[in-house]
């Protein structure tokens, strides 16, 4: 069921965090959240706050260019987000980022996005990749690329052999062991 809806973009048009309702659970956490991406002078997607997407907070859908999130997001939530980034679990805390992630992915590189899902690593990039960008981003190639862009997104930097494998990753070469 939709709760609500919100538009995307920055620049000239009112702020996407604007328009979320404030009977949706807890409103003013998915209104922060949207305010810091907002902040980046992102083009965003639609918005809409839905309650059935399980335990995903937020969901990216290429097909309609929408970003839903969760009216599930309130304090507890961010604060275990902020512990899952500090254990390294996530590049950052910000799930609405990592969602963008996926899809500056699809609109970047359609070619190898679906296939992305289907790379795994070696231990040794798996390595990597955990200490480097996020325990997450090691599960396989789609996840990492939206991981890596998530923490680019919130200022991370990364070293030269991360932004290769992204390369591989992105570009439908194999990465090399």
């Amino acid at each position: 069921m939709v709760s609500g809806e919100v538009s995307g973009g920055v620049g000239g048009s009112a702020g996407a965090s604007e328009g979320v309702r404030t009977g949706l659970g807890k409103p003013e956490e998915v209104r922060r959240l949207i305010e810091d991406v907002e902040a980046l002078g992102l083009d965003l997607p639609s918005i809409e706050v839905r309650d059935d997407l399980g335990k995903a907070l937020a969901f990216y859908d290429n097909s309609d260019d929408t970003l839903y999130v969760s009216p599930q997001i309130d304090r507890r939530s961010i604060l275990s987000l902020q512990r899952s980034a500090s254990d390294r679990w996530v590049s950052q805390p910000n799930p609405i980022l990592h969602e963008l992630g996926h899809r500056v992915h699809m609109r970047t590189y359609p070619a190898t996005y679906e296939s992305s899902e289907l790379v795994e690593f070696t231990a040794e990039q798996r390595d990597l990749i955990s200490e480097n960008v996020s325990r997450f981003a090691a599960t396989n190639g789609r996840e990492f690329v939206a991981e890596t862009v998530a923490g680019v997104l919130a200022g991370r930097n990364y070293c030269e052999e991360i932004l290769d494998l992204f390369w591989e990753v992105t570009s439908g070469t194999e990465p090399v062991s």
